[in-house]
């Protein structure tokens, strides 16, 4: 977070001296480029380790489906970038391997169902950054469940005409988006019934 604003604070993006004048249209700005930059810094990342793995496909069919959903499911947070991106290229490492082993079968289905079937009933899960009101709750609930019916509409369409390996690697972005979500749950179900 703090080496993302960094970047927006010291870089040449000085649109908002042009366009604005007001702290809170800076933050507005700066908010907006940090957004922009999440959303670029896996699909770079995801592009660099599946080149490297060989698997540069499959790592963008991984990324793409995860940050979509990630973006309006929420879920888990490291405290700090640095933090964040290891975490983010290990795993995104180790979906890649797995996409490698894993077969497109009703095991997989099975699993990936009830990840759908938890990401349309958890979320969306707030980040401490940033709280959500009731009408963006309401609104990124019904996003999430529309992405999620689109992803099975496609791996529905991709397993029809055999791309199974696009179909594992849907599967695997909609599992650990659920995945993420789960240390936030056990967290909020620790603090209710202490």
């Amino acid at each position: 977070h703090s080496t993302i604003k960094f970047v927006i604070r010291n870089s040449h993006f000085d649109l908002y001296y042009l366009y604005s004048s007001t702290t809170n249209d800076m933050e507005l700005y700066e908010y907006a480029v940090y957004n922009l930059l999440l959303t670029i810094y896996p699909v770079v990342f995801a592009a660099i380790i599946g080149s490297l793995m060989g698997a540069l496909k499959e790592s963008i069919a991984i990324i793409f489906p995860f940050i979509l959903i990630r973006k309006f499911s929420g879920g888990f947070h490291a405290k700090s970038t640095k933090v964040c991106m290891f975490i983010s290229c290990l795993l995104l490492s180790l979906c890649i391997k797995l996409s490698e082993y894993l077969n497109c079968g009703i095991e997989l289905a099975g699993v990936t169902i009830l990840a759908i079937l938890c990401l349309a009933l958890f979320s969306p899960i707030d980040s401490e950054n940033r709280r959500l009101d009731l009408k963006e709750k309401t609104s990124n609930k019904y996003v999430t469940v529309a992405i999620l019916i689109f992803l099975s509409v496609i791996c529905v369409m991709l397993y029809s005409i055999q791309q199974e390996i696009y179909v594992v690697c849907i599967s695997i972005s909609i599992i650990l988006a659920s995945g993420m979500q789960l240390p936030c749950i056990f967290r909020k179900i620790k603090c209710k019934t202490l």
